[in-house]
């Protein structure tokens, strides 16, 4: 009896881990707002990462959050670490790769033992202001654990993106 649930144990752990296999390897997560202001206000504001805690969805989680901000103040090399003891914030590191004016700014993220992303700012013009796109791309290459968090990456970060969208379109329209 005992071998043959562990026979049954040992086969589930097989199956859930050759599933892992044939889960996405990347996964993309999404939302966009539209701010009535121009690209060049908005872009402003997100190429400078001093001003990230200005509309981060994150910043008022844990007000003792360790921030140090490092290379110059916007554009690529400019850089922030942070540390929180609260888990929905924790610690990493985020750094601007790229910034094309008006238009787009990438940045590399560090989430340390959780890993690395990348994450961009997309500015469209559109008639009245912009939209702003915020987009982050992870990759879990062939970790079949990390996979299946891929399968609910949306949901844990999509809500927040949402919120900080939605507070930048307050700073940027002047309501923040």
């Amino acid at each position: 009896m005992i071998k043959k649930v562990l026979l049954v144990l040992g086969s589930l752990v097989l199956l859930l881990i050759a599933g892992g296999y044939l889960l996405p390897q990347e996964v993309r997560v999404e939302r966009s707002v539209q701010i009535e202001q121009t690209p060049e206000r908005i872009f402003s504001i997100l190429n400078n990462m001093q001003r990230f805690n200005e509309w981060s969805p994150w910043h008022d989680l844990d007000p003792d959050t360790r921030y140090e901000f490092f290379g110059p103040e916007q554009g690529p090399g400019a850089g922030m670490r942070w540390h929180s003891d609260k888990p929905e914030v924790g610690s990493g590191a985020q750094i601007i790769t790229t910034s094309q004016p008006f238009s787009r700014v990438e940045l590399e993220l560090d989430f340390g033992p959780e890993g690395k992303a990348t994450a961009a700012y997309v500015i469209r013009p559109v008639e009245g202001g912009a939209q702003v796109s915020w987009i982050m791309h992870s990759r879990f290459g062939n970790n079949p654990a990390e996979r299946y968090i891929g399968l609910v990456l949306d949901d844990l970060v999509g809500p927040d993106f949402e919120k900080g969208l939605k507070q930048l379109k307050e700073l940027a329209e002047g309501r923040r």
